[in-house]
């Protein structure tokens, strides 16, 4: 059976570290492939647990990328891998750079993660900005093979790459298969929409908030329930104080089971300013849960399908949002149409395309 390793950050609550676990679990019950879990630091374990017993995990013990240059190499000379699936920009780039110095024999492939040049244009420290950032455009096309979220992703990739358009393919994000088996029918639905996600600027939870705040003179009762943890947290209180709907919205901080969230939202809402392929549209769907989403680069309009499970707003038009989320709440959605317009991202499904990506990858040389 061919070695795997996944390499990411952390196991904190988020979609990349939710799609490396469900991933994972799917490989090693499918017996398709021995999948070593390996992460800088184990962080807050938010998804440890869900972890399928046959993972070999590991934690490095290292805040940060920076710190774990030396750690990985040791790791990789230790334990031999055929192949790495590498959930980040910068650790692909140390990848490289390791394999290069080391002359370590393992194949890299790199899952986007974010939409690239966004990612890129972000500001940040003056390490990410000078250091990291220029070592990234230099040498992040040196791995061997690139998965995609969406075509969106690609295209971008290339864009930055040319070099890679060769090796690169499209992988949507999978759904873990038991949100299929939960019962979506005659939910009863509370007065709420959702909002999911990291309290960061990414995210733009404050256009959201700011919909909801016009939503609500129409409906006086409604509440918004923003599920997540984040530095914004206290920025994004006052803007809730400010407009006057502090009464109504509740920051619930990071749930592990936010699978209860999604089934009893009357929507949920996605106002992000860049994504990759958003677990948040997949599961609130997968759950039968309608979205209203900005149409941001990238994912919303690859899943979007307007009046059939939610609705497609031009990007970061807070009155489009909240007239599309009004139009919404008179309507009436089926949640098995909503279910089934999502059901070829079973993760079952989904690593069949992992597995024949890894293939090609290990069969040159």
């Amino acid at each position: 059976m061919n070695k795997t390793t996944f390499l990411l950050g952390s196991l904190s609550g988020g979609g990349a570290e939710r799609v490396c676990v469900n991933l994972a679990n799917s490989f090693v019950n499918s017996e398709k492939r021995q999948v070593n879990l390996l992460v800088l630091n184990a962080g807050d374990e938010a998804y440890k647990k869900n972890l399928d017993a046959k993972i070999a995990f590991t934690s490095l013990n290292v805040t940060n990328a920076r710190y774990a240059f030396f750690p990985l190499v040791k790791y990789f000379k230790k334990n031999r891998s055929g192949t790495v699936l590498v959930f980040s920009y910068e650790l692909t780039v140390l990848l490289v750079i390791i394999r290069m110095i080391y002359k370590l024999d393992f194949k890299i492939v790199a899952r986007n993660i974010n939409t690239l040049s966004k990612n890129l244009s972000e500001k940040g420290s003056f390490w990410r900005s000078k250091v990291v950032i220029p070592i990234i455009k230099k040498i992040y096309g040196k791995a061997d093979y690139y998965i995609n979220q969406c075509l969106d992703m690609q295209e971008d990739l290339i864009k930055n790459f040319p070099e890679v358009a060769s090796k690169s393919c499209v992988i949507n994000n999978p759904i873990g298969d038991e949100l299929f088996s939960k019962q979506i029918q005659n939910i009863k639905k509370e007065h709420y929409l959702l909002c999911a996600g990291r309290l960061e600027a990414q995210k733009c939870f404050a256009h959201a908030i700011s919909a909801f705040s016009r939503v609500h003179e129409h409906y006086p009762d409604l509440k918004l329930v923003i599920v997540g943890k984040g530095s914004l947290e206290n920025e994004l209180r006052s803007w809730v104080e400010h407009l006057g709907v502090s009464e109504y919205v509740i920051f619930t901080g990071f749930q592990k089971d936010i699978e209860s969230f999604y089934l009893k939202a009357q929507a949920t809402i996605l106002t992000s300013a860049y994504e990759g392929f958003p677990n948040v549209i997949l599961e609130s769907m997968a759950l039968g849960t309608p979205v209203v989403a900005y149409d941001c680069p990238s994912g919303p309009r690859e899943i979007l399908a307007d009046g059939v499970n939610g609705y497609l707003v031009e990007y970061k038009n807070i009155e489009g949002m909240a007239n599309s989320i009004l139009k919404l709440l008179s309507e009436k959605f089926d949640p098995l149409r909503i279910r089934n317009s999502v059901s070829k991202y079973k993760c079952s499904l989904i690593i069949e395309k992992y597995e024949q990506c890894f293939c090609v990858v290990e069969q040159k040389h």
